[in-house]
């Protein structure tokens, strides 16, 4: 027969190992907790950074203009069109429509049929789901955009304006092929400031002298296209 004292001891045994497991439990709970609190100000860091880094636009401030101001009314024709064939076309026709300025809209437009115009405006930047539905390669819209580039410098009252609505996501190998060799032909840059997060728009027209504007948002883009675009 098993003792009292055996059974005493048992029990104390048992209820000491229960209490080690809750412990255990309570301090995994804590950890968690603490994770979430290090994401919390991770990104309340991020925010405060990103403005010590040099961002410009802010929700006091939604649209910043450097290296002159768009105060030059840009002539008709006007046309719209892509570089690589991304959704973002779609956007600035979109914010174009808000402006009263007839325009013409073709994202697959060639360098023939924009060459009698005086204001060209292309949305930049690359996407491959959008290549594909266009049912072009990337070879040819680069050829594409090459040949645009020809036409523009071969016709000096040509003004280009480079829009780059998509931000971070409209970023990448591909996408940036297509924008730097936009680059070359611009006059004017309308960017969401997301997009120039490692300065590749605000550098490239600082030492070019060629007038930019950031952006908050897309909807803040409307701003410097009326500036220079709106009907008088």
């Amino acid at each position: 027969m098993i003792s009292n004292k055996k059974i005493n001891l048992f029990i104390v045994l048992l209820i000491a190992f229960s209490l080690s497991l809750t412990g255990c439990a309570k301090e995994g709970t804590n950890s968690d907790s603490d994770k979430d609190q290090v994401v919390t100000d991770n990104s309340g860091n991020t925010s405060e950074n990103s403005s010590e880094n040099g961002r410009k636009t802010s929700n006091e401030n939604k649209v910043v203009y450097e290296n002159g101001e768009f105060n030059v009314k840009l002539e008709d024709p006007v046309f719209v069109t892509s570089v690589g064939q991304s959704a973002d076309v779609s956007m600035l026709d979109a914010l174009m429509k808000k402006i009263g300025r007839e325009y013409t809209l073709d994202p697959v437009a060639n360098a023939e049929d924009m060459e009698d115009s005086k204001t060209i405006l292309i949305a930049a930047g690359a996407s491959s789901k959008g290549l594909g539905a266009a049912g072009i390669s990337v070879e040819d819209e680069t050829k594409r955009t090459e040949e645009i580039i020809d036409m523009v410098k071969d016709n000096d009252d040509i003004k280009v304006v480079l829009v780059h609505l998509g931000g971070q996501a409209r970023r990448g190998t591909l996408s940036d092929q297509f924008t730097n060799l936009i680059f070359d032909i611009s006059d004017y840059m309308i960017v969401v400031e997301d997009g120039n997060s490692d300065g590749i728009f605000t550098d490239y027209s600082s030492d070019n002298s060629i007038p930019i504007s950031l952006v908050l948002n897309i909807s803040d883009a409307v701003e410097p296209l009326k500036a220079l675009l709106e009907n008088e």
